[in-house]
């Protein structure tokens, strides 16, 4: 895909990318939760640097059946493998 820039990016390398996107996304939700059960007050609970974290998390929790952590998006992609 050269609109893309590289000239090897195909399916393989889309769903190494939606994987690394999940696993990101997953370890920030993690460190939310661990933020948050660890009593700190609410303005001191962890917040993501990461740029598109507020984005993939409307994503997340707006798919439907999917869980707080987006666990079982795997399912939903599962037709890539």
């Amino acid at each position: 895909m050269r609109a893309m820039g590289q000239e090897e990016f195909g399916i393989t390398e889309v769903k190494q990318k939606i994987k690394n996107f999940r696993s990101t996304y997953n370890q920030e939700v993690q460190k939310i939760k661990k933020s948050k059960s660890s009593g700190t007050s609410p303005d001191d609970v962890y917040k993501p640097t990461v740029k598109w974290f507020d984005v993939m998390d409307q994503i997340m929790k707006g798919s439907k059946g999917c869980s707080e952590t987006g666990s079982n998006l795997v399912s939903k992609f599962s037709h890539f493998k």
